[in-house]
């Protein structure tokens, strides 16, 4: 079962982004996805937010990219659901 959710959790941090209420301004971490309306109900004021994606492009550079500390994460919550 702990496996199965961690696979959920790593999945959901895949697609998701962090953004504020439009209307209280809160913070929050949503899903998001391409195949579907995205948008949100805050869970301080309550209050329905829609969410609009942008999509631009960038020249690729390795400069600053270090995901080692995110994987390590991952694995870390892996060997947790094994022990």
């Amino acid at each position: 079962m702990m496996n199965e959710e961690t696979k959920r959790l790593e999945l959901y941090a895949m697609q998701g982004t962090d953004v504020t209420c439009a209307h209280c301004n809160a913070s929050a971490f949503i899903p998001v996805r391409f195949d579907d309306d995205n948008s949100f109900d805050c869970e301080v004021c309550g209050k329905s937010n829609s969410v609009y994606v942008d999509v631009t492009t960038a020249q690729k550079t390795t400069v600053g990219a270090d995901t080692s500390k995110i994987s390590k994460i991952i694995e870390d919550i892996s060997k947790d659901d094994e022990s």
